[in-house]
């Protein structure tokens, strides 16, 4: 027994054969008086072909049957008589191509949205100027008019059916396409909405300017190949590695594909007080001789002459507890202010009021023979020689250390320490 998944009269392999969609009980086109379709198939019965507004299965079983392929309430029928599609010198659905073009151009002459705009002969009725087929939120007589509102100047005139092609200036109804037109991965209507779903609120963002969206609105996989922050990947490169196309910082440097510029030159992803420029030239200013040149994003790695922003770092590359933003920007905060900056790639250049971390480095820079991350578990400071704790001492101190006095009783250091005496007590 044949199959006919669609219930519209025709089995599954004839429309196979036709090219026909054996799914779709649309495809293809019926016309008025036709009598083969299974009004019991539920994909049929909630078909709607002739675009009456009324579904297959209502109009089949009314209580005064109606034709379900027959639009019996449109503008050019107002007694109910159907438009007979087959009369080539009829425009059934008012799109200003005839019967006959349509059928030759295959499209639906019961879909006013359907059609082939070069076949277009006879004036468009007025339900059709009025609609917006491509939902860009211009009707269909002002994408064909233009700005000017003469159709015969083809300058200024869109495709009513290309909801990418319009003039933004006539926008005048609500915008339905779900299209991304920009390939910021924004669907056409959400940006003309905003992030709060309500046009008109100062939310909104352009549908036509792939660098000017709402991040948290992005459903669409992003297709743009600009690169709106300047970090060297492109917007869909981005997408892919689900990194922000947004954020000059946030990127794979792996997949840098175009030349880095704008926020990104003038940020610094690192935090060191270096701008990701100046790290990429060098003291030099060539990028080219590659000596001089840092990691833009190695907060560790820099030329503390090419400092000239505040740092942002929390980290601490020499381990000295000290975080490196507040090495380079000093006790005042400011990094141009020299006098109470400290380097923050070295453990034994730093400023004790400023730690906050824990003390990793392994150095001793005091000399009383106690480690700084001793020091930094006995509450002590790395940078007096004269606090310690002695029982820690696990290293031979300088001569420095050995020949001072901690406790000022008339005995070095390495007297008391030989004796019986503590260097720490008089």
């Amino acid at each position: 027994m044949a199959s006919d998944c669609d219930g519209d009269g025709i089995d599954n392999g004839a429309e196979v054969t036709n090219g026909t969609d054996p799914i779709l009980p649309c495809d293809p086109i019926q016309f008025p008086g036709y009598t083969g379709y299974d009004a019991s198939n539920p994909i049929w019965a909630a078909g709607d072909c002739d675009n009456d507004g009324d579904l297959y299965g209502d109009e089949a079983n009314a209580g005064t049957p109606s034709d379900p392929y027959c639009d019996q309430s449109t503008i050019a029928n107002p007694t109910g008589t159907c438009c007979d599609p087959t009369d080539v010198t009829l425009d059934c659905d008012g799109d200003g191509v005839l019967n006959g073009a349509e059928l030759t151009d295959g499209t639906n002459p019961y879909d006013a949205c359907d059609f082939n705009i070069l076949s277009a002969t006879v004036l468009p009725d007025a339900s059709w100027m009025a609609s917006d087929c491509d939902g860009d939120g211009v009707t269909n007589v002002d994408e064909v008019s233009g700005i000017d509102g003469d159709p015969l100047t083809l300058g200024d005139n869109t495709d009513p059916l290309d909801p990418c092609n319009y003039n933004v200036a006539q926008i005048t109804i609500a915008v339905s396409s779900n299209g991304d037109c920009d390939g910021d991965g924004v669907t056409d209507l959400d940006e003309n909405l905003g992030p709060d779903g309500i046009a008109n609120t100062g939310d909104e963002t352009d549908p036509q300017n792939d660098c000017d969206f709402d991040l948290s609105s992005v459903t669409l996989p992003i297709t743009s190949t600009s690169d709106c922050d300047g970090d060297g990947v492109t917007n869909a490169d981005e997408f892919a590695d689900n990194t922000n196309p947004q954020d000059p910082c946030d990127y794979v440097v792996g997949c840098i594909s175009i030349t880095q510029t704008g926020d990104w030159l003038t940020a610094d992803c690192d935090g060191d007080g270096v701008t990701n420029e100046d790290e990429m030239n060098g003291v030099d200013g060539n990028p080219l001789t590659t000596n001089d040149n840092t990691d833009p994003n190695n907060s560790c790695e820099f030329n503390l002459v090419q400092i000239t922003i505040a740092a942002t770092s929390i980290e601490d590359c020499d381990g000295d507890g000290v975080t490196n933003a507040d090495e380079i920007n000093g006790t005042d905060g400011d990094p141009l202010t020299t006098n109470d900056n400290t380097d923050p790639n070295d453990e034994c250049d730093f400023n004790s009021v400023d730690i906050t971390l824990v003390i990793t480095s392994n150095g001793d820079c005091d000399g009383d023979g106690v480690t700084n991350e001793q020091e930094g578990i006995d509450g002590t400071d790395p940078a007096d020689p004269c606090d310690l704790v002695v029982a820690n001492q696990d290293a031979v101190p300088t001569n420095v250390w050995l020949a001072s006095d901690c406790d000022s009783d008339g005995l070095s250091n390495e007297e008391e320490m030989t004796g019986v005496d503590s260097p720490l007590t008089s």
